[in-house]
């Protein structure tokens, strides 16, 4: 059995973007699918598995810096966040999963902006081609996908 110690050693030691997210305004739920999604390996139908971290410390960005807990404030819906194709091709791609490593500047009822350090900003369409309704695509969570 792990001793406290070891657990708190262990999660000092990780990555600010790889602590589990805190509540942030969330549902007690999200919040435990988060968790359990940050424990995931990578998914076996996945194509290439070194393509699963950076969605999954994106999806945990979302949350912790309270940009999930605003957008589903503004309407956004758990699928519009963290949702992704059934299949491994991603054909749908929720926000955590289009961030592709940048970050989130604005956000609002219908769009988010992202930029990085070397990037001009680019926007997310909430609904739009991709992130929205498609009537053969019923996207899954990522934590979900391939489970």
């Amino acid at each position: 059995m792990t001793s406290w110690r070891e657990m708190a050693t262990r999660a000092l030691a990780m990555d600010a973007d790889e602590r589990p997210p805190a509540e942030y305004g969330l549902s007690p739920e999200l919040t435990a699918d988060l968790r359990r999604l940050q424990a995931l390996l990578p998914p076996a139908k996945i194509a290439n598995a070194a393509h699963w971290r950076p969605v999954v410390t994106d999806a945990l960005r979302v949350a912790r810096e309270g940009w999930a807990a605003k957008a589903i404030g503004l309407g956004w819906s758990v699928h519009d966040l963290f949702g992704v194709g059934p299949r491994d091709d991603w054909e749908f791609s929720g926000l955590a999963v289009w961030l592709a490593g940048r970050s989130l500047v604005s956000l609002n009822a219908d769009y988010a902006l992202a930029g990085g350090d070397d990037t001009l900003c680019s926007t997310f369409i909430r609904g739009g081609m991709g992130h929205g309704t498609h009537p053969n695509i019923a996207p899954v969570l990522l934590w979900e996908f391939g489970r």
